[in-house]
């Protein structure tokens, strides 16, 4: 029997509205990790290649978020520890070196940054201060 209003067996077009208007309000806040998420997936498939000895492949995906403008710092930073490490990883050592002074410059007072200072010490003892 019609009402007048829409509807698809016992299930009425309000209702469905009404669970789109909340899902789209407790979606919005998450949309942001969401994000950072799939930002960071970039950074595991880099270190999944850096363990398979893909250092081109790896590269190729901080290279990636390198490019765009609205990646967050804490993501930054580790793609720039990244980079140091694939470097480091195709026998590039110079360019490691400095990789990984930029990432203590930069971001001195992240994990990356840490974990930079540290691989500094264990290759060119000298590089860098305290």
């Amino acid at each position: 029997m019609p009402t007048g209003r829409f509807q698809i067996s016992n299930f009425r077009f309000e209702n469905a509205l009404q669970a789109l208007v909340l899902l789209a309000v407790l979606v919005a806040p998450g949309c942001a990790t969401m994000k950072l998420n799939m930002q960071a997936s970039g950074l595991m498939v880099a270190y999944d290649d850096i363990k398979e000895g893909k250092f081109d492949d790896a590269m190729a995906e901080v290279a990636k978020l390198e490019q765009r403008p609205d990646v967050p710092p804490e993501v930054r930073s580790e793609a720039a520890y990244v980079k140091a490490r694939v470097l480091e990883g195709q026998k590039k050592l110079p360019e490691a070196i400095a990789q990984y002074k930029e990432v203590v410059v930069t971001y001195p007072h992240t994990p990356d940054g840490y974990l930079s200072r540290k691989r500094l010490k264990e290759l060119d003892p000298g590089a860098i201060a305290p």
